[in-house]
């Protein structure tokens, strides 16, 4: 973000942090201070100090999302047995309305993991390929999809809801990626493989998910900040 005296989630669009849009949304539907683990690392004590009564779980390096979800596990009691996991960069827009219903969808079925997803037509990012029954199958990276010539592409919004027990027993089959780090959407393709695959839960409204991870980015954002 060019901005070393801030961590991202403390970004400010429209004159808020990141991290507050997703937080007070999550308020709004019933998910409490004491139901939510922040995962921090970089300048952690400024999002403690803007967010008091949050639990807060320091990762110790930058490893990836997987590691964040094991760090965090490790401190969420037993009596919750499933797991919401939320990005703090690209949960600004979402609808309370919209939060809710994949948390309805996902009680309402038995499923292992379920994620949403949304389709646009971005570059820089991979997406998600489904088999001839429209299961979700695997992740294919930027490179393969320019192979591919995949123009519109269904891409995993970084927010999902596990069955505890099974995230427990799955994610330390994950490996790293080229970069070394550990990530948290492949849980979909060790899914597909034990033949419980995962849910999706499409985006209706594309405007309700948009990454920010660069300056122009977030100016990006400040067009579409309907909230």
């Amino acid at each position: 973000m060019q901005n070393t005296e801030i961590p991202k989630p403390m970004q400010l669009l429209a004159g808020r942090p990141l991290v507050g849009y997703i937080l007070e949304t999550f308020e709004k539907i019933g998910i409490t201070k004491n139901q939510t683990w922040i995962v921090t690392h970089y300048l952690e004590e400024q999002i403690q100090n803007s967010f008091p009564g949050y639990n807060f779980v320091h990762q110790p390096q930058i490893d990836g999302s997987a590691k964040a979800v094991e760090y965090a596990l490790a401190e969420i009691g037993a009596e919750f047995d499933q797991i919401f996991v939320i990005n703090a960069d690209d949960s600004m827009f979402y609808r309370s309305g919209t939060i809710a219903s994949f948390i309805d969808d996902f009680q309402s079925k038995k499923w292992p993991m379920s994620l949403i997803t949304v389709k646009k037509e971005l570059d820089s990012l991979g997406s998600v390929i489904r088999d001839k029954s429209r299961a979700p199958m695997e992740i294919w990276p930027e490179s393969k999809c320019r192979e591919q010539n995949l123009k519109i592409k269904e891409i995993v919004c970084g927010t999902y809801l596990f069955d505890r027990q099974w995230l427990s027993a799955s994610i330390d089959k994950l490996k790293p990626m080229a970069s070394g780090e550990i990530g948290l959407p492949y849980l979909l393709e060790i899914a597909y493989q034990e033949n419980h695959p995962a849910n999706i839960f499409e985006l209706k409204n594309p405007n309700e998910w948009m990454s920010v991870n660069t300056p122009s980015e977030l100016k990006e954002a400040e067009k579409l900040n309907f909230r």
